[in-house]
């Protein structure tokens, strides 16, 4: 009877799990369009043939491994609760036995039984409810999913990854989506929605975090409730055997009942014992009549041994210990079940959370997916501004790279200018100041005796001082003008010689250039007159390489093709013609000498146009580039490069031009410097004049012995 009720209980709680994970199920299908499943039940209209194994995904296996599972576990409640039924027939048969000695206390444990069996029997319709009302709730379910394949097939509806040919062919039952459920649906969600980010924010961390102590928390639970099922088992066991005592020992009972009844009472037996007997003997109100009978007061008792009354004493003695220990047993299991059924309160609370965080998981991941699109995008548009920005860049260096020479030939080209002109404007200065001061000498206001000539005192005396800088470069030192004794003839005429030939050296430097910049190889514009082409590139025709299209070459090299054939067709048809002709004697042919001619440059334009077949040889075909992201970088990377190289180039650029300046600077200050020299050297020249005139006019000339120092 305990068995029986276990068992009762255990479909019960199992009826009820089904229903409401049932309802559940169904709630999640209606919101979610059963996302991630990949396989349906058999429904009618379809084929019952099963699938191959290799045809069904993972988690199709995977439930269907576990449906047979639950479907055997099924069946072992079901062949329990027959055992049970079967005990309770047996139990029924036993009980029809007669029992003359039965009292009230039995009457009323039939009446509890029969109370309990009919209990068993309601609770037992209850649950043969429950199991037609989810077997109804699943035919709607197949129905619906019918419709669903239905539309799929017609192209209505493109929200479930199913369609008729990945149908399994056996039919599953409620179980399989309570299982499903109760590991928190987190295949389905994982198999449908694959968390597909490369970094995960904090809230979804924590709700990991979280969902992991909860699993721990359940499988904890799990293992108490498979603990506490194992000590209900013990215990039904105990109880059983038991269970199998007692009947042994109402058995024996039974037989000593049957014994007593059948063996009359001794007539000289001792008033003492039969006090004793009907004093300590459980079975008093045997002498009572049995239900539904009327007591009779002329009933005899008959007599009992005293051997027989003290194995009945015990007997009852054994009977209430065993009634004892079945209450208690009966306690015992009642507080696992309330254990057990706290455990499954607390299972439930969990999943719920489990379901809202992943709830929340869910939430979080569509948020940062949204974040990944916009980002993702925003990356897009900066790739795109980056290449504009390389191109510019690269555009940009080859501009500067352009105007850096050609700054750096204006640069130079005017420096030699700004030098040259600054030596010509220095040697006409030279050249006009002393042809201002030197001293107009004649052979007639010179005396005879005081002829215009150096001592050997005044030669010693009036010796040219070191060169001033203006010496290195050609020019002769203002200070070898600071004595008047001695003027060298020709020296005006060959300074003037000398800046007429750097005229012309100036001249032939200038139609150099021009020459060096008309031999550079330029890209024209054809649509542009030469002159005003937009495009120039000094370089040589070696760094420099000609880019066409693929069709171009092709057409090229077939145009080749076809003008060899042309040409050795024409070469053909004129041998045949000069040999016709050789025949002949040249006077009958005047021909003979045209064709020939033509024959020999038909010859040479067949040799160009192999030569031209050897030059498109040596092109070679190559593509542009791959997407492939390595090249990308490697791309990057020189670009980085080439940026840090123009960097210090530009800096190098900066610092020659620094350089530059102050070397223009230091040229203008050593200029300046020279011709305020100059100027100092000219005004002491005119002083030095007057003093020269006015001894000469006296006629008392005198060569100074010591020369003027400045």
């Amino acid at each position: 009877m305990i068995t029986h009720d276990i068992c009762n209980g255990r479909l019960e709680a199992a009826v009820d799990e089904l229903a409401f994970n049932a309802s559940r199920l169904s709630e999640k299908i209606n919101s979610t369009g059963l996302t991630g499943l990949s396989y349906l039940p058999s429904f009618n209209g379809l084929p019952d043939t099963p699938l191959r194994d290799a045809d069904l995904p993972e988690n199709a296996r995977h439930l269907r491994d576990e449906f047979t599972e639950r479907e055997l576990e099924i069946e072992n409640l079901k062949k329990m609760k027959n055992l049970s039924s079967e005990e309770d027939l047996r139990r029924k048969s036993t009980s029809k036995i007669p029992r003359p000695n039965s009292g009230k206390r039995r009457q009323s444990d039939s009446s509890l039984k029969a109370s309990r069996e009919n209990l068993d029997a309601g609770k037992n319709d209850d649950a043969l409810n429950e199991i037609k009302y989810i077997k109804e709730t699943a035919e709607k379910l197949s129905s619906k999913f019918c419709e669903m394949i239905h539309q799929d097939s017609e192209g209505e509806v493109d929200c479930v990854d199913i369609t008729s040919n990945n149908v399994v062919e056996f039919k599953y039952s409620i179980e399989d989506i309570i299982d499903r459920l109760s590991i928190f649906l987190g295949r389905i969600g994982a198999n449908s929605v694959p968390l597909d980010i490369n970094e995960e924010s904090e809230v979804v961390k924590r709700l990991k975090a979280r969902i992991d102590s909860l699993y721990l928390e359940t499988r904890q639970q799990n293992e108490e409730i498979k603990k506490l099922e194992s000590l209900a088992d013990q215990r039904l066991d105990e109880l059983n055997e038991l269970m199998e005592d007692l009947s042994k020992k109402d058995e024996e009972l039974q037989s000593v009942k049957c014994h007593l009844s059948s063996v009359e009472r001794p007539r000289d037996g001792s008033e003492s014992s039969r006090r004793f007997i009907e004093d300590h003997s459980p079975f008093k109100t045997l002498r009572e009549p049995s239900l539904g009978s009327e007591p009779n007061e002329g009933a005899s008792i008959p007599p009992v041994d005293l051997e027989t009354a003290q194995k009945i004493f015990e007997l009852n003695q054994d009977i209430e210990q065993l009634q004892k220990e079945l209450d208690t047993a009966k306690k015992s299991s009642e507080e696992s079940k309330e254990e057990l059924e706290k455990n499954r309160a607390e299972n439930d609370k969990f999943r719920e959370e489990i379901e809202s965080l992943h709830n929340q998981i869910e939430d979080t991941m569509t948020h940062s997916k949204d974040i990944k699109q916009a980002l993702e995008e925003r990356i897009s548009i900066l790739q795109n501004e980056l290449e504009t920005k390389d191109s510019e860049l690269g555009t940009l260096a080859r501009e500067a790279k352009r105007l850096r020479e050609e700054l750096e030939e204006n640069r130079s080209e005017e420096i030699l200018q700004e030098l040259d002109r600054v030596k010509a404007e220095r040697d006409e200065l030279i050249l006009r100041k002393s042809l201002n001061t030197t001293p107009k000498i004649t052979p007639q206001n010179t005396p005879q005796s005081s002829p215009l000539r150096l001592s050997p005192h005044s030669t010693s005396s009036s010796r040219i001082r070191p060169s001033s800088p203006g010496d290195s470069l050609g020019v002769p030192s203002p200070m070898s003008f600071s004595s008047v004794d001695y003027v060298p003839k020709g020296y005006f005429g060959a300074l003037a010689q000398k800046m007429i030939v750097e005229h012309e050296m100036d001249k032939i430097r200038k139609d150099y250039r021009s020459k060096e910049l008309a031999s550079r190889y330029s890209i024209e514009d054809p649509r542009c007159p030469p002159v005003a082409s937009p495009v120039r590139i000094g370089s040589d025709l070696r760094t420099l390489y000609a880019l066409g299209k693929l069709d171009d070459f092709e057409l090229l090299k077939k145009q080749v093709e076809e003008c060899k054939s042309l040409i050795s067709g024409i070469t053909i048809r004129l041998d045949q013609r000069l040999k016709c002709y050789g025949r002949l004697s040249p006077s009958n042919s005047p021909d003979y000498s045209v064709l020939r001619e033509v024959n020999m440059n038909v010859v040479n334009v067949q040799h160009i146009i192999q030569e031209v077949q050897r030059i498109i040889s040596l092109f070679w075909v190559t593509e542009a580039g791959s997407a492939d992201p390595s090249i990308e970088k490697r791309l990057r990377f020189k670009i980085g490069e080439l940026e840090c190289r123009l960097s210090a180039r530009d800096e190098e650029y900066f610092k020659l031009v620094k350089k530059l300046r102050e070397t223009n600077e230091r040229k203008r200050r050593f200029q300046e410097q020279l011709i305020a020299k100059l100027d100092e050297n000219n005004a002491i020249l005119g002083k030095a004049q007057g003093n020269l005139e006015k001894r000469v006019s006296n006629g008392d000339y005198q060569v100074p012995h010591e020369t003027i120092v400045i």
